[in-house]
C-alpha cells in the first residue's frame, strides 16, 4: 500500500497536519474574531478544505483495497480514480453533513433539557430544529448515492458484494438499515410534533405530516426484513431452517428497492412540508421532552451508523474468509499474493503464483 499510494499518504498526512494547526489557531482566536466575520469564516473554510482533502486521499486507498483498478499500479490516475472512489467519496461527503447536523441537534436537545432560562430554551430549541433539518435533509440523499456505491462494488467485486448483501455478513447491512430507520422515524415524528408550534396554524400540513410518518414506518420496515432465517450465524442466531428458509418481503428485488426509494421520496415530501412551516416561524422553547430525547437518540444512532458503514465496507473484503483479502483478489489477509490472472491490476502488484 505504501508503494502504490506513497504520494497519497504524503498528501493526506500534510492535510491532516494542516487541519490540526488551523483548528487549533481558530480555537485560540475565536473570541478575538467575534467582530471580524470574514476572517472568522475563512478559518473555518480552510479547516474544512484540509479535512475534505484528507478524507479524499484516504478514500482513494480504502476504495482501492475493495475495488482495485483494472490497470497497472503505475497508472496513477487509474489507481486513484478506481471504480468506487467517486461514489465512496460522495457517500462520505454527504454523510458528514448529515452526521454534523444530527450531532448538533442532539447537543441542542441536551442543553435544552438542562436549561432553566427561557431565552436559553428558545435558542437550544432553535438549534435542535436546524440541526435536524441538516441531518435528515442530507440523510435522505444517501439511498441514491449508496445505491451507486453498491452498484460499483457489485460490478467490480461481486463476491464482496454477496458477502455483505447475501452472505454471512448481511446482518451488518440490516443493522445499518435499522439505524437509518430509527433516525427517519424519529426525525419525522419530531417534524409532526413541531408543526403544532408553528406561528401560523397549518392543520392540513400537520395531517399530511402524520400520513408521512406512517409511510416512513412502512418503508423502513421493508428495509430491515432479512432475506432468510439465517440472521446472525456467527452467534447461532438462526431459526426455521436458517438459510434455506427464504422470507419473500426480505428479497432485494423488488422490496428493498421499493423501501429505499419510498423512504427517500417520503423524506423529501415531509422535509418540504416542514420547511414550508419554517418559513412562517415557530414558537420556540415549547418543545416536549420526548422530542428532545428523539433528537439525542438520532445523535447516538448516527454515530453507530458511521461505525457500521465503515465496518460493512471493510468486512466485505473478507469474502467469508475463503480467503479474505487485504486488496480484493490481489493480496490476502495473510499477505499472500494471488495469481496475476485473478488480480485486476495484473502482475503489477507482484502476483504470479
Amino acid at each position: 500500500m505504501q508503494n502504490v499510494f506513497f504520494w497519497v499518504f504524503l498528501v493526506e498526512a500534510f492535510m491532516f497536519l494542516g487541519q490540526i494547526i488551523i483548528v487549533y489557531a481558530w480555537y485560540n482566536v475565536w473570541d478575538k474574531l467575534a467582530y471580524r466575520k470574514i476572517l472568522h469564516v475563512t478559518f473555518g473554510m480552510i479547516a474544512g478544505f484540509f479535512g475534505l482533502m484528507a478524507m479524499t486521499m484516504i478514500d482513494a486507498v480504502a476504495s482501492y483495497m475493495l475495488t482495485p483498478a483494472e490497470a497497472p499500479v503505475t497508472e496513477v490516475a487509474r489507481t486513484f480514480l478506481n471504480q468506487t472512489m467517486i461514489p465512496l467519496n460522495m457517500h462520505r461527503f454527504v454523510g458528514n453533513f448529515s452526521y454534523a447536523g444530527f450531532m448538533i441537534a442532539g447537543w441542542g436537545a441536551f442543553r435544552y433539557l438542562r436549561s432553566t432560562r427561557e431565552d436559553d430554551r428558545e435558542y437550544y430549541d432553535w438549534m435542535g430544529h436546524w440541526g435536524l433539518i441538516w441531518g435528515f435533509g442530507f440523510l435522505i440523499l444517501q439511498p441514491v448515492i449508496g445505491y451507486g456505491y453498491l452498484k460499483g462494488i457489485r460490478e467490480s467485486s461481486p463476491e464482496a458484494f454477496d458477502t455483505i448483501m447475501l452472505g454471512d455478513k448481511s446482518w451488518v447491512f440490516l443493522a445499518l438499515m435499522t439505524e437509518v430507520a430509527f433516525m427517519s422515524i424519529a426525525a419525522t415524528a419530531y417534524f409532526v410534533h413541531k408543526l403544532r408550534f408553528a406561528v401560523k396554524p397549518m392543520p392540513t400540513l400537520h395531517k399530511l405530516a402524520v400520513g408521512s410518518l406512517g409511510f416512513t414506518a412502512l418503508f423502513t420496515v421493508l428495509n430491515i426484513i432479512p432475506a432468510d432465517a439465517n440472521l446472525v450465524p456467527q452467534i447461532g442466531l438462526t431459526f426455521l431452517g436458517g438459510e434455506s428458509t427464504k422470507i419473500p418481503l426480505g428479497q432485494m428485488y423488488p422490496w428493498k428497492y421499493i423501501g429505499l426509494i419510498g423512504l427517500m421520496l417520503v423524506g423529501f415530501f415531509v422535509t418540504a412540508l416542514y420547511l414550508r412551516a419554517t418559513g412562517t416561524g415557530f414558537h420556540w422553547g415549547r418543545a416536549s421532552r420526548w422530542s428532545q430525547f428523539a433528537l439525542m437518540g438520532c445523535a447516538v444512532a448516527v454515530v453507530l451508523t458511521m461505525i457500521t458503514m465503515g465496518y460493512t465496507r471493510e468486512t466485505a473484503r473478507r469474502v467469508d474468509n475463503d480467503p479474505g483479502y487485504l486488496i480484493y483478489n490481489c493480496i490476502t489477509l495473510e499477505q499472500e499474493l494471488t495469481p496475476a490472472e485473478t488480480c485486476p491490476a495484473g502482475d503489477s502488484l507482484g502476483g504470479g503464483g
